[in-house]
């Protein structure tokens, strides 16, 4: 099973800008819709299972539900406790407050402005944390909001002693940021789930590096070939075990909205060919995994990280590593990752259509780390294919990410402004994908 520290890795800062220092207004001004700000769900989540929400339940007591769908509306918040410190906690349009005076006490909704010392509660500045009866700050017994144990889909929330710091995890709650916009909404923060989809030796060391294994390729060819039974059974077990709903339940606790998901161009059945020498499969993983993120109210990032040929020399990124970066100097590789590009776009727009995987999906990339040696000809790859991806996801819901690996980057921050200026109707929520590799100097 992965660990959350090889999840996070990425080998690199992923930073997204839209501006160099001489186009900044012709960069914000094509990018009007900013999809890449995300808007908090005004939801109370229960942090060691975030799709668990505080819900006013039939008699006005609070209950732990799933989050959202029929229960949205006695979910969500109301008022100003996205400024977090101390408010009431409004839900469902009243205001929750002890039922009785005791150190063992239920929480009901009432009409808001009755005993306003009752309805005060004390929120945790960083987003996650103990909700706690502001009054009782005052004595030696803190009140604190906690779930029945095992918290599970209908659990009552109560006001209960506050838990030793050792046990405090078991009442700890997610909350909205506060936004630093007029408009409501934040910055996200994201990390790669790299190392899943795609095999990375230095991402799984036990079973590849200190086994002289560098690429997915020959993982899969040292196990018999992708028509190996063996190596079916080892890529199904990866793709099953390496990201699990816990993984997501630790990253949404340290205030995680987004991940970038690698794949790989033979996750589409339409560009894999056989001689590739890949295991098919892996798209019904990442469906699943874009169910349990929206289960968490997170959202993803689909990462074009290998195309046919390769774009990168000797990089396990690629899939398998080359001598040569065959996907810009081959022409029937360049055109499959054409193909790629389009069946990416496809791709989303099914997870767009099934309720199951809708509206987690908010940006795609349609190419990692190019090789430097062919920053022309991946300009005209992303000329022609962001107006491709843009014919099926607008840029008021879906940004796109364009990588480079030039030195400066200013060179291609200033080629995507100058596109954005120019054409902003295909152009406009493109951002430009810098990998700041600090160790190497």
């Amino acid at each position: 099973m992965a660990s959350l520290k090889a999840l996070v890795a990425c080998g690199a800062a992923v930073v997204m800008t839209q501006a160099t220092a001489r186009s900044t207004e012709h960069l914000v001004a094509g990018a009007a819709a900013k999809p890449w700000l995300h808007e908090e769900e005004p939801l109370v989540r229960y942090a060691p299972q975030p799709h668990l929400c505080v819900t006013v339940a039939d008699g006005d007591a609070l209950e732990l539900r799933a989050c959202g769908g029929a229960y949205t509306e006695r979910q969500r918040l109301f008022g100003a406790l996205h400024r977090l410190g101390r408010s009431t906690l409004q839900l469902g349009g009243g205001c929750a407050a002890p039922a009785a005076e005791t150190g063992n006490s239920s929480v009901r909704m009432a009409p808001c402005g009755g005993d306003s010392a009752d309805e005060v509660f004390s929120f945790p500045t960083t987003g996650h944390g103990s909700i706690k009866l502001a009054r009782s700050l005052d004595s030696e017994d803190e009140l604190c909001l906690a779930p029945d144990m095992p918290a599970a889909e209908g659990a009552g929330v109560h006001l209960r002693p506050c838990a030793p710091k050792a046990q405090e995890r078991q009442q700890a709650f997610l909350l909205p940021r506060a936004p630093p916009s007029e408009d409501g909404r934040s910055a996200f923060l994201g990390v790669n789930l790299g190392g899943w989809l795609i095999l990375e030796s230095w991402m799984w060391p036990a079973e590849m590096l200190s086994k002289h294994i560098h690429d997915e390729y020959s993982f899969i060819a040292t196990h018999g070939g992708p028509a190996s039974a063996l190596a079916q059974e080892k890529m199904q077990q990866h793709w099953d075990t390496f990201l699990r709903p816990e993984h997501l339940d630790s990253l949404r606790r340290f205030g995680v909205t987004h991940v970038r998901i690698p794949i790989g161009y033979w996750i589409f059945d339409a560009v894999y060919a056989e001689e590739d020498g890949f295991v098919r499969g892996g798209e019904p993983y990442l469906a699943r995994a874009i169910g349990w993120l929206k289960a968490r109210g997170m959202r993803a990032v689909l990462d074009l990280h290998a195309l046919p040929g390769g774009q990168a020399r000797r990089q396990s990124f690629t899939g398998r590593q080359v001598n040569e970066e065959k996907f810009f100097l081959n022409d029937t590789e360049f055109a499959r990752g054409k193909r790629s590009v389009e069946e990416l776009v496809q791709l989303v727009l099914k997870y767009e259509a099934d309720a199951a995987t809708s509206g987690v999906v908010v940006g795609v990339e349609l190419l990692n780390e190019p090789s430097h040696r062919h920053v022309e000809r991946t300009k005209e790859f992303y000329s022609e294919m962001v107006p491709v991806v843009r014919r099926s996801l607008p840029a008021d819901r879906y940004f796109v990410m364009l990588s480079f690996m030039d030195s400066p980057h200013s060179k291609s921050m200033d080629w995507i402004a100058e596109k954005i200026v120019a054409d902003p109707g295909n152009w406009s929520g493109v951002v430009h994908d810098p990998h700041l590799y600090h160790l190497f100097g």
